[in-house]
């Protein structure tokens, strides 16, 4: 009996895992015909690929690497990419709405005017990535590492950033309305001409971060105090 439960285990978890395993011929779909939607594309090497305009919504690629590929104007909505590498990969335009892609690696990425709207994206790393003009809003970013990163002009209402790592962010002309940054490290930051209205900024690290022109009304400071009406710059 025992032994029949156990091979009747061993082949559902074959059967998982071929469900979702890396195959080649999707590789070569993809290549082909810049084609791959909700197919597998696990662990597979997309490095340098020219995937412009590519479909690729709900494609599963976690662990895949995707490193210095080519995704402009792409669709990669709702796609489950936990740990995908996208270093120095270019983006821009790219619709990543709805994504999975908790510890993916985007650093040196290039993805201005991409949108993120709802992604999951803790413990990700955007470090020193081009993303002006980009649209976070309602995504999941705990703890997250966005080092050196360009976000001037994104949008980012009502993201979840706590405990995130934005030291020297260019958030200059941003608007990241009631964005959460609990316990984030924003050392260095400059939010000149920001919006952040409603952002919750307890127990956040500001050293040197620079505040000209930005909008605090009703934001939440760092011990907790809610800036006044009229807070521009600084919080009353």
């Amino acid at each position: 009996m025992r032994k029949k439960i156990f091979i009747t285990s061993l082949l559902v978890m074959v059967s998982q895992t071929s469900l979702w395993a890396f195959y080649p011929e999707q590789v070569d779909k993809l290549h082909q015909t810049k084609v791959c939607e909700k197919c597998s594309l696990n662990g597979a090497d997309l490095s340098s690929f020219k995937l412009k305009n590519a479909r690729l919504s709900g494609a599963h690629l976690d662990n895949a690497n995707l490193s210095e590929s080519y995704l402009s104007h792409g669709d990669l909505s709702h796609i489950k990419a936990t740990s995908a590498n996208f270093e120095m990969a270019t983006f821009d335009s790219a619709n990543f709405t709805g994504a999975s892609a908790n510890q993916g690696n985007f650093h040196l990425a290039q993805g201005s005017f991409s949108v993120w709207r709802g992604a999951q994206l803790e413990e990700a790393n955007f470090s020193y990535a081009e993303l002006s003009q980009t649209k976070f809003s309602g995504a999941q970013a705990a703890k997250s590492l966005w080092t050196g990163a360009n976000l001037s002009d994104s949008l980012g209402t009502r993201i979840n950033a706590q405990g995130g790592v934005f030291q020297k962010v260019n958030f200059t002309g941003a608007s990241w309305v009631q964005a959460r940054f609990q316990g984030a490290d924003l050392s260095e930051a400059l939010f000149k001409n920001t919006d952040l209205q409603g952002a919750n900024f307890t127990g956040a690290k500001l050293d040197t971060a620079q505040f000209e022109g930005a909008i605090l009304t009703d934001a939440i400071w760092t011990d907790g105090r809610v800036c006044g009406q009229g807070s521009l710059g600084v919080c009353k």
